[in-house]
């Protein structure tokens, strides 16, 4: 085979995968989790409020509990494009109770890097709590968020601020549960336009990145 026609075939392959990777359409959270971990493609999904509690039905939380896999979904591939416009999740808090998870684990987990998450909504709704955790923990490196809302909410106390202590147990007069909103451990990571309305007790954003 000739050098031209060598490249020739590579261009062919390259451009049959990048075609490939650019027409993968969702519309539903399972699908979504799939493609998370995953790497190389572009995805859309279908605008649209989608309902934590029809993705994770009682029978998965208990095998997640048996498993001890408490986050909903972890983005482990890298080298994607995540287009989220108009996509909210409606996140029901009492799945955080029922999965009883340990102190400071996150819900939704970024490890995977060069990742693009662009326009997803996430709101926290219903009465349950957390113990510490983030909804969104990015934690792969070179990573970029745009357009991300969060609004979060499950936590005890809500309302009173440092009024009753924070820290150890031993240095506050009542248990907290805390639960924060955007947390980044990964480095070179670059957010755009994202907000946060936090109705919690805990952080709104913080960071933290190795060297």
């Amino acid at each position: 085979m000739t050098i031209i026609s060598r490249l020739i075939t590579i261009i062919i392959f390259l451009g049959t995968t990048v075609s490939h990777a650019s027409d993968i359409h969702i519309s539903s959270l399972s699908e979504l989790a799939k493609y998370a971990g995953k790497s190389g493609h572009v995805i859309t999904m279908e605008p649209g409020v989608y309902k934590l509690t029809d993705y994770l039905i009682s029978d998965s939380i208990s095998a997640r509990c048996n498993r001890k896999v408490f986050q909903y979904i972890t983005f482990s591939g890298s080298n994607n494009v995540f287009n989220l416009k108009g996509v909210e999740i409606e996140l029901d808090t009492k799945i955080r109770t029922l999965l009883n998870p340990p102190i400071h684990s996150d819900e939704f987990l970024v490890t995977g890097s060069n990742n693009e998450f662009v326009g997803l909504t996430i709101r926290c709704v219903g009465n349950g709590t957390s113990p510490g955790g983030t909804v969104l923990q990015v934690a792969g490196k070179s990573n970029v968020l745009k357009d991300i809302t969060l609004h979060v909410a499950g936590s005890y106390p809500y309302g009173y601020g440092d009024l009753f202590g924070k820290g150890k147990q031993a240095e506050t007069t009542i248990k907290h549960r805390k639960h924060s909103g955007l947390l980044v451990t990964g480095n070179e990571t670059k957010l755009y336009r994202c907000k946060v309305y936090s109705r919690s007790f805990g952080h709104c954003f913080f960071y933290s990145t190795t060297s």
